[in-house]
């Protein structure tokens, strides 16, 4: 079942070296050269998904594709459904578009993006792909391998929290190391700092 994040759709950003993280694993993933990442966010199961957009417009098979158009009916962006990719939120920026250069471009993609048949489109796309990427050989050719793109998000998950704990430990240790413990011999520093702390 795709739904969306956001009730109202919104763009992200997303941070270079989770994209780089990604590529380690699938070379399918898009490479932006230095073109930030964008897209939008729809969830699939308990996982988020980014559907990049991308500003060269060109004849892209329809099923994978979600031409995003101005007021004239004319192709501003595209969604490339094959090159999703799964996130979380640490790795993903929402852009501030209201003070952003690219605000009537920002927010031309938005109008478009949002309307109930667009959104409608995007779900039907969305989950043709999920459902027979791995059986359409057409599909496992151009799509990223997403069940590879879930297992790496994973690693980046439990890689994040192992940093953020060790920087938590670290700060806790200066703390108690600052309140008065100086002079004591480093065992015994340690091992009350480890029954302090429940290690």
């Amino acid at each position: 079942m795709i739904n969306f994040k956001d009730d109202n759709i919104a763009l992200y950003y997303v941070k270079e070296e989770y994209i780089k993280w990604l590529q380690e694993a699938d070379s399918r993933v898009s490479k932006k050269g230095n073109r930030p990442f964008v897209g939008i966010l729809v969830g699939k199961d308990n996982i988020n998904y980014l559907i990049p957009l991308t500003t060269q417009i060109k004849s892209r098979i329809k099923r994978l594709c979600v031409d995003v158009k101005n007021t004239n009916g004319n192709a501003i962006s595209q969604l490339l459904l094959n090159n999703m990719i799964p996130v979380d939120d640490e790795c993903i920026d929402k852009i501030d578009i209201q003070n952003s250069k690219h605000k009537d471009f920002l927010n031309a993609q938005l109008q478009y993006l949002r309307k109930t048949n667009t959104l409608d489109e995007i779900k039907k796309k969305a989950t043709f792909v999920f459902d027979n990427f791995k059986t359409a050989s057409f599909l496992s050719e151009v799509c990223c391998d997403f069940f590879a793109l879930e297992k790496r998000l994973d690693v980046w998950i439990e890689k994040l929290e192992d940093e953020m704990d060790c920087a938590i430990g670290e700060q806790a240790w200066k703390e108690f190391v600052a309140s008065g413990k100086k002079g004591r011999p480093w065992e015994e520093l340690i091992a009350e700092f480890e029954n302090e702390n429940g290690d």
